[in-house]
Formats: C-alpha cells, sequence, structure tokens
C-alpha cells in the first residue's frame, strides 16, 4: 500500500501461482511401455504381455483397475476375451505393471490386446481427457 492505494499484483501472482498448483495435483496416468515374453511366441507357446504405466503427477492415487482386452485381427469369430486387474494405490511419481500371462499359449495368428486405465471410473478428475486411458499392443503367434 502506498499513498493510499494497494497494489494487488502480489496477489494476482499469488492466487495464479496457487490456481497452477491445484492444476498441477490433477491425476495423471500415462502407459510407458508395453512389451511381450518371449516377443514372437510360437503357437501355443506361453507367453505374458506386460503393460507398464506412471502416475506423472504429484498426487497419490487410490485403486483402480485396468481391463485388457484380447482380440484375434483376423478371425473376429473366436470373439474377445477380457481381463480385469485392479492396482491397489500408485504414488506420485511412481511406475507400476500389469502382465497378461497366457500360460497355454494361443492359437496362430495375429492378436490386439487392448489395456484401458480405470475402466470403471474409480478415480476422480476434473478433466478425464488429463488420463492417457488407452493404449494398444499386436502380437504375432506362430
Amino acid at each position: 500500500m502506498t499513498d493510499g492505494t494497494f497494489d494487488n499484483s502480489d496477489a494476482k501472482l499469488f492466487n495464479a501461482v496457487n490456481c497452477n498448483n491445484l492444476k498441477l495435483k490433477k491425476p495423471v496416468l500415462v502407459f510407458n511401455s508395453v512389451h511381450a515374453e518371449p516377443q514372437f511366441p510360437k503357437e501355443h507357446e506361453p507367453f505374458t504381455v506386460y503393460f507398464n504405466f506412471k502416475n506423472i503427477r504429484n498426487v497419490d492415487e487410490e485403486e483402480f483397475t485396468i481391463r485388457m482386452i484380447i482380440e484375434n485381427k483376423e478371425d473376429s469369430s473366436l470373439g474377445t476375451d477380457q481381463e480385469d486387474q485392479r492396482v491397489s494405490s500408485l504414488k506420485q511419481g511412481a511406475t507400476g505393471e500389469v502382465d497378461l500371462a497366457f500360460n497355454y499359449g494361443m492359437p496362430a495368428g495375429i492378436y490386439v490386446i487392448d489395456a484401458y486405465f480405470d475402466y470403471y471410473n474409480q478415480i476422480f478428475e476434473q478433466d478425464e481427457d488429463l488420463i492417457h486411458r488407452h493404449t494398444s499392443y499386436e502380437i504375432i503367434v506362430g
């Protein structure tokens, strides 16, 4: 305050910083990578697909579900299969992994595995678009 006037530039700056910090506290999950072991399984050879993900904001996450949907790209008559895996929590900045094991392998073909974060919308976000919710992995068997 000088000469009966109030300089509120500091207050505006403070409010802008606080609003930015609030925005940064929105939870955001991203898939980092997807890979299979072995990378090119033979027909009916067991294999596992690993989905790695990270919480890239500064807020711990509570429980959420990742849904994986498997489909044969060449023969839709085989239908789809799905598996849900629960992630109990994920600390700020932490990484996690879920895997989908095919203990008996698969018939020869090209398969697509789609993975979706927070399938049951358990995590509250002010902006749902901030979560990179989906990734796909294609694997050739045989």
